[in-house]
């Protein structure tokens, strides 16, 4: 089991260092952009086609029971996605080649 200390780098700092952007991205701390994300491990829920986000509504995950959603993602400042809506979609950059 890996503890939330162990756990925060895989998702943060060791993405930003892979794809070279750790002067800006991967830490909450003075010069940094405001990328985050609020997630609430506790909230179960069962996905449904209407969660997925691509064009096609295909997922092996349609009625599953997951734990942890998503409650709001902020990207350098500016909340994009809350309450399961996507709010601005014109926020953020693509960091690695098309």
């Amino acid at each position: 089991i890996m503890t939330l200390e162990q756990f925060i780098p895989l998702l943060t700092n060791n993405p930003a260092k892979f794809i070279g952007v750790e002067l800006q991205k991967g830490k909450l701390a003075k010069g940094y952009d405001a990328d985050f994300t609020i997630w609430n491990p506790e909230e179960e829920k069962v996905v449904s086609a209407d969660d997925i986000l691509f064009r096609h509504k295909i997922s092996p995950y349609i009625g599953t029971s997951l734990y942890g959603t998503v409650v709001q993602t902020i990207v350098n400042g500016t909340t994009v996605f809350e309450n399961n809506n996507i709010i601005n979609s014109n926020k953020g950059l693509w960091l690695l080649h098309q």
